[in-house]
Formats: structure tokens, sequence, C-alpha cells
């Protein structure tokens, strides 16, 4: 399972709890993505808004309607707004980047049109559309045994493939002045592994700061006190997916504390940073928004476990504008060469960023992560063959139904006709699925539903329903309502849809929280026209609240916060340190892996306790070795000399034709080689035993001996017969050179 980010966006609502705080200036967003979901949560159904078309919840590259642009230093606001005024859209916000904006297009005007017409103009620095990207001492905490990533003992693979953490913590364990800022789909504040680890604004903390609708800090954030949720314009970054709390709890659960699991950093503050949404999916102006919040805030370090495959300018500017923040990244999860096929932020070239493979238990690289040799720095662990996945902190699933089997005792059917059931049949989502209709399309009048319940929600104040939707119904006049009861009789609509398509779903449930029985239906309605489609197929049913839990998640997204809690506990051990050192001592710690050799630049995975002892200031620079004298490219010699050379004291292992590396020394002489081709790596190992990462190569080839030079006079007999005329001379030369030419 990839947990990643590469889900579909989502198109929940939030209209049945307030939005308490919003920023203080600029207009109130109206995200088109969203909008075209959104239903009355307080009406029944027989009074709701009219249901939304299942095709308009189809996942885009970019946010359909918005474009980001950033204007020249010096353009003044009365330019902006003819610019604006220019292409009739309407400013949505500005960012926290100085200049910069993100617009909202009228209808008909599309987003590369606006992109190349904004681009043309003199004040404009940069537009681009509004890209999506996906979220791609050993300690007491009772589950500590299950995060094989912090120290395997072999049960979940190979013994010590893992980050040394017991080992590093000998030397650090956190320090709470340190900050992390998570940039994914926000975090479980009140998560009982958490919650203490939790930043605190100090512009906006103590002295009835906290709440009182004033912008303290000056920010134009109002009341910001733990972060901000850049995906819905509030300050209440809490999680709605889990992603950004497993995140957060790799980095730094608190640890020692005899619950739940331990996190790299015991002690650091967690800087929660909504960027996505309750199905992963990230705009580009939020991620590059809560970058610019990092920056602004002087985290140390930024954690973004999200991926995509464009490029954005906003997003380098902002990490750009942060020469002090560390921003670690996951490679992605499409098990391919990001050389090749680049994803970002993964393949930006900033100084201030690092890129992270995953690793699984048996220190190979997971099958579905993504490498390069020049663009990925290092591994970490992050599931996969091979091991378990990462065991970190979660929400909570109250109600979790895949229908691969009958349905079970808590799902009801009723209605007309009464035909809601499990099914096996083909249709556009896999598996089994819960159709109104099996083997046959929906009746013509039906008015039936199915029914899930109770689900005890008395325990929680936040929660979202998931489910994967595939629709066909082509008659307008038929729909299918989503709701929600606390007594299994009155129901309120959460969502409607009609149309064809399908599309992966998170309405909010939170107005049901609190609630001791909670029951969850899906009714189709009829129009009785004859015009009938397959109806609908329901499948992943979930109703997640933001609770304490733990999970097991896998992908890169999971290896990141490995390095991100690791670069925590470095500047905590050496808050003096740079961005360069971090990055430096985390890449030189790293533990030589063959599987890694030319997959990451560093050659390695993360070890906690090499890079702390770089910062302590031991020797864990690695010599670089230089061949300085090599045999021709091309030979027919069997014995090949060769000189080579480190920038530092070292002695040498040599591997020729890829044979295990072995001790050798400058000059030596290969003999006795055979016809071929052949290669040479040299890796020098300085006195503190550091080994070169990255070994120098050649490849020569020894061509063939000579052959013995032909007989003269065969030779001369042939030159005859090609300059022969007549066909008697040729008859003769032929015969002559079948006697001069035979062997």
């Amino acid at each position: 399972m990839d947990r990643y980010f590469a889900g579909l966006q989502a198109f929940s609502i939030r209209a049945d709890y307030p939005k308490c705080m919003t920023r203080k200036h600029g207009a109130k967003r109206t995200r088109r993505v969203l909008a075209a979901a959104a239903l009355s949560a307080a009406l029944p159904a027989s009074a709701a808004a009219a249901p939304a078309d299942i095709s308009t919840a189809e996942s885009a590259a970019f946010v359909p309607g918005e474009v980001l642009v950033r204007y020249e230093a010096g353009t003044p606001k009365s330019e902006r707004a003819e610019l604006r005024e220019g292409l009739d859209a309407e400013l949505q916000r500005r960012l926290l980047l100085p200049r910069t904006e993100l617009l909202e297009l009228p209808p008909g005007l599309g987003v590369n049109a606006a992109v190349a017409e904004l681009s043309g103009e003199a004040d404009v620095a940069f537009a681009e559309p509004n890209f999506l990207y996906r979220v791609a001492s050993a300690p007491n905490d009772d589950e500590f045994e299950l995060q094989w990533g912090l120290d395997n003992d072999g049960v979940f693979g190979l013994a010590d493939a893992d980050i040394d953490a017991p080992e590093g913590w000998d030397l650090q364990t956190g320090d709470p002045t340190v900050v992390v800022g998570v940039v994914d789909t926000g975090v479980t504040i009140a998560h009982e592994d958490l919650d203490g680890n939790i930043w605190a604004n100090p512009g906006e903390s103590g002295g009835g700061l906290e709440a009182n609708g004033i912008d303290d800090d000056g920010n134009d954030l109002v009341d910001d006190r733990r972060g901000w949720d850049f995906s819905a314009e509030d300050n209440d970054p809490t999680d709605e997916e889990g992603h950004g709390t497993h995140v957060a709890g790799t980095i730094g659960a608190e640890g020692d504390n005899l619950i739940g699991i331990t996190g790299v950093a015991w002690d650091v503050s967690l800087l929660p940073l909504r960027a996505c949404n309750a199905l992963g999916s990230c705009s580009n102006g939020d991620v590059a928004d809560a970058f610019a919040y990092a920056g602004e805030k002087g985290a140390d370090v930024v954690n973004a476990s999200i991926s995509g495959s464009s490029p954005s300018s906003a997003q380098q500017l902002a990490i750009a504008s942060a020469p002090d923040t560390l921003f670690v990244v996951a490679a992605g999860n499409e098990g391919g060469d990001n050389g090749v096929a680049p994803r970002y932020p993964c393949n930006y070239t900033a100084g201030n960023l690092i890129c992270v493979a995953a690793s699984n238990g048996v220190d190979e690289r997971a099958s579905f992560s993504n490498f390069g040799a020049a663009s990925v720095d290092l591994a970490a662990p992050g599931g996969g063959s091979g091991g378990a996945p990462i065991r970190s902190t979660y929400m909570a699933d109250r109600m979790n139904e895949a229908f691969a089997g009958a349905l079970s005792g808590d799902w009801e059917t009723g209605g007309t006709p009464d035909s809601w059931d499990r099914t096996a049949e083909a249709s556009p989502l896999p598996g089994g699925t819960l159709t109104d209709s099996p083997g046959a399309p929906h009746a013509e009048d039906a008015d039936n539903f199915a029914r899930f319940g109770p689900v005890d929600l008395s325990a929680d104040d936040r929660c979202n329903l998931r489910y994967d939707l595939a629709l066909d119904l082509p008659d307008a006049g038929d729909r299918l309502w989503v709701q929600a009861s606390s007594d299994g009789a009155d129901y309120t609509s959460i969502q409607g849809w009609t149309g064809v398509g399908s599309a992966k779903l998170t309405p909010s449930i939170t107005s049901f929280a609190g609630s001791p029985e909670v029951f969850v239906r899906f009714r189709l309605e009829a129009d009785g026209d004859a015009e009938v489609g397959d109806g609908a197929h329901v499948d992943n049913v979930r109703i997640r609240c933001a609770s304490s839990d733990y999970a097991y998640l896998q992908g890169t997204s999971m290896a990141a916060p490995h390095v991100s809690g690791a670069a925590a506990l470095i500047r905590s051990h050496d808050a003096g340190s740079t961005v360069a050192e971090l990055r430096e001592w985390l890449l030189d710690g790293v533990e030589l892996k063959p599987a890694f050799e030319d997959l990451v630049a560093s050659g390695g995975r993360l070890n906690l306790h090499r890079s702390l002892r770089g910062a302590d200031g031991d020797d864990i620079h690695r010599p670089e070795t230089s061949i300085t004298k090599a045999p021709a490219t091309r030979s027919r010699s069997t014995t090949a000399g060769l000189t080579f050379a480190s920038d530092e004291p070292a002695s040498f292992q040599c591997s020729h034709n890829s044979a295990p590396f072995g001790a050798c020394s400058s000059p030596l002489t290969l003999s006795g080689l055979a016809v071929g081709t052949h290669s040479l790596r040299v890796r020098a190992v300085d006195l503190a035993g550091n080994e070169d990462a990255t070994p120098a190569s050649y490849a020569f080839t020894v061509e063939p001996p000579r052959t013995k030079p032909r007989n003269a006079a065969c030779a001369k007999a042939k030159r005859k017969l090609k300059r022969a005329r007549s066909s008697k001379q040729k008859r003769e030369l032929r015969k002559l050179v079948k006697r001069k030419c035979r062997k």
C-alpha cells in the first residue's frame, strides 16, 4: 500500500462546523474544485440542494480556474489591479510570498491561456497554474519494538537494517526549541503521543492571545497559535486524512512516556502546516504558503512528504527565501528514476533541500520508491517487501468496510425495491462493492437504501466519512444521497450525486462527532423515467476521526520524516550548526549499502548515530578517490597498469569486473587479462575508516591479437582475379586462387 498520496481531489464539505478564524485580509476563498460538491448539511434529503454531477469530481494536474502570479518589485497596486481586470480575474488571496497572488479566472478563460497572457506582461515575474501535488538509550514506549526502522532486531527483515536510533539517543534525544514544520494533511494535535510536542506560536500565545480574534504577530493570519490550515483558510490545522499525523509521529512522537511509539526526536516542536486536503491533494499555492510560513517562523527543518510532476517557481522561491531552514522531501512512489522523469519538490536543486528514497527491512530499495543518482540524496526506512510498513501515530478509524465478503450484521437495507447488496460484478471500482442493483440496472422508480451503524463517536470531536463511488445515473432526475443520522430516524444529507463517473470522496461529519450512535446510509432516488443506468457502486467506506491511534503505512512519505527527525536531533545537539552542516552530516553519515550505490547520491541509508557523531566532532567525512593514470581504452595488451590517489591519507580497495572489493595499492598492475571489456572500481578508506561513497571507476577493452598475415601468393592471385576482364581469364584465375589459397 503506497500511502504517499496519489489520490483524487477531495469534494468534502466543511459546512457543519465553523471556520472560526480566517486571514485578516483578502477575499474569502471559493475553491471551485470543492464548491461543486458542497451540499447543505442542515437539510433532509427531501429538501436538499440539487446534487452535484459526479463527473466534476475527476482529478486534474492543477486546480481549474486558478493561477499564481508574482509581480516584479516596484509594481504598484493599481497596475496589479489593471492586470487582474484585463483578465476579468478576481483576487482570491495574497500569498505569504511578497508580491504573489492567487487569482480566480472567469468562466471560459483557460488556465494555460491566462498563464501565457500574464507571462507576457513586463510587470509579471512569473505566472503558473495552481498545480496539484500528492501526498508521495531505548525508550519505554509500549510499541517501540514494532518500529523496525529505528532498531531492527531481524524480526522485520534483516537485523540492523535500521538507522541506529538507540545508539544515537545515547548522544541526543531532542530539544523543544528546535522546530520542525510538517507540510501535509495536518496533524492530530490532540493525539496522546503528539500533544506535548506541538508548537505554540510565541506571538499568539499567553495572556489570552490564543483566541482573541486579533492578528497579534502581524502576519495577516489571525490566531495562528498552532500553525495554519492553508487548505481551508483557518487556524485549525487538524488532520482529516491521517497521513500528516503519521509523518509527525515518525519525526517527533513523545519518547519515553510509556505511551505508543517514539519519534526519531523525542523532544521537538512540531509545527502543523495543513497544505493538503482530506484526500491528500495539495495545491501549489497552499504548499508555497506553508513553506513561506515555516521560513518566516524560523523553522529549523520542514518535512514535505509530497510529490508531483510539475516544477513550481513559487515553491522554489519560498525555499530560497528560507536559507536557514532545511527542507526534507520525498522522492516519490512511482518506482522510477527521477533523473529521467523528474518529481518535485525532490528535483529542485536548492542547497537547503534534501530528497529521500525508501529502504525496506533488508536494506534494499523499496520496490515503489523512486531513485536518482544525482537527484535523490539518501535512503531511509519506508517499508516495502522484505520487511514491514512503518508504524506511527494515526487517526482513528471508527468504521472500515471494504466489502470483501457478504454484508455484516451492521448493515441494513430497505426501501423500494429492497435490492442493495454486496456484489463482485465488474465495475469501475476493483473488488467487491456495495450496489443498489446487483447484476442489473437500477429500478426506474427506486427509493431504497443501505445503512451502516450504529458507530460510537462519543469520544471524538472531529470526523469525516470516506468512500469510493462509481456512479451511472444518466438521468439528471436520478440521484444518490449520502446521509447521516444520530438516531437512525432523522437523516441529514451530507452529499448528493448524479451523472456518470467515479471519485474518492471525504465529506465531513464533524457535526455528528460526540454522538454515541451514528448511522450512515446511501440512498438512491429515481424519478420514474425509463432512462436508467448501472446505479451506484460504493467501496472502502470509513469513518475516520482525529483521535489517538496508530497504524502501519509505507512509502517515501514515511522515509522522509526519519531524515527530518534526524536533522532535528543534529540541530538539538549543535544549536549553532548551519543548514550546510546539517546536510553534510546527514549525507556523510549514511551507512553505505550496495543496493543504493548507483541509486542515490550518497550511496547509502540514513544512520542517525554516525550523523550525530559528525556533529560531535568525529571524523565522518568520506574521502574522494581519483584514478590518475590508466591504460588506453582499447588495446591488445593483456596487462594494464593504473595509478590512483585520495584527497586525504588513505588506503585503497579495488574491485575488478564487479568482484567484491579487496585491498589494493597504487600503482596497480592487472595481468593475464582476457579478451573483452574490463572495469575497475577503486575507493579510498581514510584513517578513521570512512569509505568513499562514490568509487572512482575506469573501463577499457582488450582486443583479440592480430591474425597471421595472409599467404602472399594467395593475395596476389585474388588481386589478379579482381582485375580480370574476360570470362576465360576469370575461369583460369579462379583455379589459381583455389590452389594458392588452400589452408
